[in-house]
């Protein structure tokens, strides 16, 4: 029975309340105050748990510590370790042991990188400058072998022979092209340009050799710069370099975009 008026006097309160606040406020005022008090409460709750959280995790670090020793902290040892030796990185810049002929190499170096690495590296790769420095140290030491097997060519010979001869051969078929669209020109039935004219004398000069396809076809040609760069790339780089796919893909790609342009 007691327990029933407690019930009664209890509703008969919140019944109260709830006049009160309806006619004082309105129902619109009354449901926002009654919104933002839950929200302040829900909002204590959870500052409170977080608060509880982080007192439990320094808690449970203090017992770690006396029960264990200081937490060792090794993958950021491991971390500063690696920076600290990139940062240590040396380059060697002598490549045919003329400081005449290194420094313009190495400025030429420098820009290949700035124009055809460090644009597409930076920006959609990383900005880790190992990848950089072994791709630079494998070029290097293309550059010294493409030096010390120049040494062995007999530069006065080629020079002197083989090196003139194309270069006749070349004039003479231009010469014998620009005088074949001279006479077509004359002739009213037919017109010749000159790449057509020059390609048509270089096979009947030549016989068996035409270079129309690689000098006209911009695919052609990057497929020949291709194997050509492939073949320079095999007499040049170590044979670790060499047979590392990915690696060579990379520079021959590299190097063809570069003298195609």
């Amino acid at each position: 029975m007691e327990t029933s008026q407690l019930h009664v006097h209890k509703a008969g309160w919140a019944v109260l309340v709830a006049g009160l606040l309806l006619t004082t406020f309105g129902i619109w005022w009354t449901l926002f105050l009654l919104l933002y008090t839950l929200l302040f409460a829900l909002g204590f709750t959870l500052v409170l748990g977080y608060w509880g959280y982080l007192m439990s995790q320094e808690i449970m670090k203090n017992i770690l510590e006396q029960d264990f020793g200081p937490v060792s902290k090794g993958l950021e040892k491991v971390i500063q370790e690696i920076q600290l030796s990139r940062m240590s990185l040396k380059m060697d810049k002598r490549l045919t042991g003329s400081s005449i002929i290194d420094e313009p190499l190495q400025e030429v170096l420098q820009l290949f990188f700035r124009d055809y690495v460090h644009g597409w590296y930076y920006s959609s790769i990383s900005t880790d400058e190992g990848f950089l420095y072994d791709l630079r140290q494998t070029l290097q030491r293309a550059l010294i072998a493409f030096a010390n097997r120049s040494k062995d060519v007999e530069w006065v010979n080629f020079l002197t022979t083989r090196f003139v001869d194309d270069i006749t051969n070349h004039l003479k078929i231009y010469r014998k092209a620009k005088q074949r669209v001279e006479e077509s020109e004359v002739d009213d039935n037919a017109t010749l340009d000159i790449e057509t004219a020059f390609f048509q004398v270089e096979h009947e000069m030549e016989r068996e050799i035409c270079r129309e396809q690689i000098c006209l076809s911009e695919g052609k040609e990057k497929d020949y710069l291709s194997d050509i760069s492939e073949m320079l790339l095999y007499l040049l780089l170590p044979p670790d370099d060499f047979h590392n796919k990915p690696f060579r893909y990379f520079f021959r790609l590299s190097i063809s975009q570069f003298c195609a342009k």
